[in-house]
């Protein structure tokens, strides 16, 4: 437990969620730690691997790296699996539904709830990290949003888009109407996009 964990705590009066969270954090900042001390800084993210059938995790991968640029492109991999294992687990659990229960819900309205959830979450984050005061979104910006809430990029994309259409946020490097990716974080040499909230 020290190996893994660097230290070891009584997490018996936690919930089952709140342990995993606690642990998986305590391994990921262990990770850290250990890590040999040149290079940039180090940053590690995770995603959790679902049971096909029941509401638990069954592994999480964990990735490790110095690069900013590395957390982008992992999580945005693992994105694309995200939304495979959401679909692979709602036809899993359909196939133990009959026929009748099956019809009462739809993959996409069981995926979209999740999901606008987290756009939700990311609102509120992306007004506390933006003032009137221009500032610039790129990759390093980016790594450490991610690492920090463990939200894909496409979270961040979907929350400040919905946030700018309602007028409360601009990207002020935007020349045009854009239909994705709404913040470009490599342009400009990897220093990204100055965003601005509205007063």
């Amino acid at each position: 437990m020290l190996a893994i964990f660097g230290e070891v705590r009584d997490t018996g009066g936690l919930s089952p969620e709140k342990r995993e969270a606690y642990l998986i954090h305590l391994y990921k900042q262990r990770l850290k730690k250990i890590l040999p001390t040149w290079g940039g800084k180090p940053r590690v993210v995770s995603v959790p691997v679902l049971y096909p059938t029941i509401d638990r995790t069954l592994y999480h991968l964990v990735y490790l790296t110095r690069h900013p640029k590395g957390i982008t492109v992992f999580m945005e991999e693992s994105d694309q699996l995200d939304l495979i294992q959401r679909r692979a687990r709602e036809d899993a659990k359909h196939r133990e539904l009959g026929s009748w229960q099956r019809n009462m819900f739809t993959e996409s309205t069981l995926i979209g709830k999740e999901k606008k959830a987290v756009i939700t979450e990311a609102m509120s984050y992306w007004l506390d990290r933006l003032s009137s005061t221009p500032r610039r979104f790129g990759i390093e910006e980016l790594a450490d949003m991610i690492e920090e809430t463990g939200w894909f990029e496409s979270d961040f994309q979907a929350a400040f888009h919905k946030l700018e259409r309602e007028g409360r946020v601009r990207n002020l490097d935007a020349t045009r109407k854009r239909r994705s990716r709404y913040i470009r974080f490599a342009e400009h040499g990897g220093k990204g996009e100055r965003l601005v909230k509205e007063k």
